[in-house]
């Protein structure tokens, strides 16, 4: 289950990341920058799940 999870945050990071550059790239730095901070966010997700797959 942590593996999907991971992979899953690890995934949706890589597109939200994609989309906020694609979005400040378009001219829309505002929305850009929201989708740029919810990509770290769930970056964070996927570091903490793969940390606390390493302690197991």
């Amino acid at each position: 289950m942590n593996k999907i999870l991971r992979l899953g945050s690890l995934f949706f990071s890589m597109v939200l990341l994609v989309f906020g550059i694609i979005r400040i790239m378009s001219g829309r730095e505002n929305s850009g920058v929201f989708y740029l901070i919810a990509a770290v966010g769930f970056y964070i997700i996927y570091f903490s799940y793969k940390r606390s797959q390493g302690k197991d």
